[in-house]
């Protein structure tokens, strides 16, 4: 065993975050197994299923491989071709779970903007813009970058800068949309509230915008003081896989009622649903809405808004 103990640290900072993402997700994977198995593998494959199932298992080969090079180097110098490949292989899954991630939340921008054709090559645009620099930065990675026997990289170069200001710039944009667009629908909180869909669907882009932001910060502070953010990389890729997989599994919840839907308040706590239809269906059943009628006996503005978003389909 090398008795280096600048090697040694760095191997056993990197072991314990490996070996706590792993335990996350399995401790998540199997929490939500029968919610897996009842709402996924007895649906037909459609794009939610498999966006469920690639985030899922994905996430939990990466963190095994991750643990099994770190076990099997055992604090050994790690050659530097070793490190490279390690290191793509790592930031290539974070790219592809923070995509499906994004795919699924510009979605339910797109579909709450009643499928705008405007917006449609907007967001395309900016989807694959964002794409293009995750690729970028993937190939920067492979070729331009130096690692240590750990494989530590030395130095945080500007293109990672830039990565973490697109992911962050990416929730941004889409938290901005939907606020934009739930005031229009919702002016007050009592009517956002008489539109399930609108809140769920808010309140989800705020505490993603949240996580994205405290992840970039713990990163940026973790490269500070240890002088190499590359190693908070599974703690990553298993937040992303959790994030991915609660969206595909509760909007499948939401199509498929079952006790996950037993009551809106629970909905409110659990699910990041993407159809609206079953999500409306789901609030009538449990809380009966007051009469939708004004002096006159006409419907009210917010009746009208929510009858309107009740039959959008997001997904």
């Amino acid at each position: 065993m090398n008795e280096d103990p600048i090697l040694m640290r760095e191997f056993g900072q990197k072991n314990g975050l490996s070996a706590v993402a792993l335990s996350a997700l399995l401790w998540d994977w199997t929490i939500s197994l029968d919610d897996e198995v009842q709402y996924m593998w007895r649906s037909p494959l459609k794009t939610n299923k498999w966006v469920y199932f690639v985030s899922r298992y994905l996430g939990i080969i990466s963190t095994l491989v991750d643990n099994a090079m770190i076990f099997l180097n055992a604090y050994k110098p790690v050659p530097e071709e070793t490190c490279r490949r390690w290191i793509c292989f790592e930031t290539a899954v974070s790219m592809i779970l923070f995509g499906l991630t994004e795919f699924i939340q510009v979605l339910r921008v797109y579909a709450l903007y009643h499928q705008n054709p405007k917006l449609r090559i907007a967001l395309i645009l900016w989807f694959s813009l964002a794409v293009a620099g995750c690729v970028h930065y993937l190939w920067y990675i492979a070729t331009r970058v130096d690692f240590d026997l750990a494989c530590a990289m030395g130095h945080l170069p500007a293109i990672g800068k830039i990565y973490s200001a697109i992911i962050i710039a990416n929730e941004a944009i889409i938290l901005f949309l939907l606020f934009w667009r739930c005031k229009v629908i919702a002016p007050s909180r009592a009517s956002l509230e008489a539109v399930p869909v609108a809140y769920i669907v808010l309140r989800d882009g705020v505490l993603l915008f949240l996580a994205f932001c405290g992840m970039m910060a713990i990163s940026t502070v973790y490269h500070v003081k240890q002088h190499n953010s590359l190693f908070v990389t599974p703690a990553i890729i298993a937040l992303l896989s959790i994030a991915a997989c609660r969206m595909a599994l509760n909007l499948q919840s939401m199509k498929r009622p079952g006790p996950r839907t037993s009551s809106l308040s629970e909905l409110h706590l659990t699910t990041l649903p993407i159809s609206t239809g079953v999500l409306s269906a789901v609030n009538q059943t449990s809380h009966p809405s007051p009469p939708s009628s004004t002096r006159m006996g006409k419907p009210t503005r917010n009746d009208r808004i929510a009858d309107e978003h009740s039959h959008t389909d997001l997904s």
